[in-house]
């Protein structure tokens, strides 16, 4: 039944749904401009993209007109496979999200596993919409998918503080190193009256994966 999962996630994502997280004390960061900017941009991007290899925990949520809600996830990427395990606020297992070459399941409690060739078809099938999956492990590194369009803006450390793709206004929060690379904390993706936020808690990198030299 169509959005039958969203509706399954969001009744239990409704006590998480108003949390915030605490506050942290902010940094002076440089600010650049012209070749330097443009520098950070490029040094930032082959670092953020060498990474094939991570996990993170954090939330992750969908806002319409209608509805919103929050789940808790915990995100293991490889290059081959991926695996994205969803919790409710009291810790109760939601969903799992689970893809190996062309074959991406997800198992929900109570169900039969479905199955389908890519994340976007399954999440499909399942919601009624089009959700950026394959694009959003590139926009959670804070770089733009490949093989598509987009127009960027930089923020003044020469990071992406907005990116547009495939019909999506990708806005980025604030960064934080990680292995010597600058990741966001927050993306917010918006299009056609939905949006989808991440959140990300912690990041954990394969530093063997990482471009560590500027050239």
């Amino acid at each position: 039944m169509k959005k039958r999962l969203l509706g399954c996630l969001m009744a239990a994502m409704v006590l998480a749904g108003c949390s915030t997280a605490p506050q942290k004390p902010e940094m002076a960061e440089p600010v650049l401009s012209g070749q330097a900017l443009e520098q950070a941009w490029s040094t930032n991007h082959a670092r953020a993209k060498s990474i094939d290899k991570w996990q993170v925990s954090g939330r992750a949520g969908v806002k319409t007109k209608a509805k919103s809600g929050v789940v808790s996830i915990n995100w293991d990427n490889k290059p081959e496979a991926f695996s994205i395990y969803m919790s409710g606020p009291l810790g109760q297992t939601l969903a799992r999200l689970e893809g190996e070459g062309d074959t991406v399941i997800l198992d929900v409690p109570g169900q039969e596993p479905t199955k389908a060739r890519t994340a976007e078809d399954l999440l499909y099938r399942q919601t009624g919409w089009w959700l950026p999956f394959s694009s959003l492990k590139y926009w959670m590194r804070g770089i733009p998918a490949p093989g598509k369009d987009y127009v960027r803006t930089l923020n003044p450390q020469g990071y992406l503080a907005e990116l547009k793709q495939d019909g999506w206004r990708i806005v980025f929060g604030s960064y934080r190193d990680v292995s010597g690379v600058q990741l966001p904390e927050k993306i917010r993706a918006e299009r056609d009256g939905v949006s989808v936020i991440l959140s990300i808690r912690e990041w954990t990198l394969s530093s063997l994966n990482l471009v560590m030299n500027d050239s």
